[in-house]
């Protein structure tokens, strides 16, 4: 095989192809990925500053060591 007919071959090119749409679709992801993981963040920490309020009722899962604000004992 000569130089002329390897770049005249194509059987190269849908391996090339493939290496450039699965770069795409990588970049793609991580792209998706780091913007979903910035959102999720920053709603765990609103769902945990929701759960750590006082004023949500207890009732299996409470620390019971611990009297209640309007007990005496």
């Amino acid at each position: 095989m000569t130089a002329i007919d390897f770049i005249h071959a194509e059987t190269g090119a849908v391996t090339v192809d493939w290496v450039v749409l699965t770069a795409a679709i990588s970049v793609l992801g991580l792209a998706v990925g780091s913007t979903v993981a910035g959102g999720l963040g920053k709603q765990s920490a609103d769902i945990q500053k929701q759960l750590l309020r006082d004023d949500i009722i207890c009732l299996d899962f409470c620390d019971r060591s611990q009297p209640d604000e309007g007990d005496d004992g």
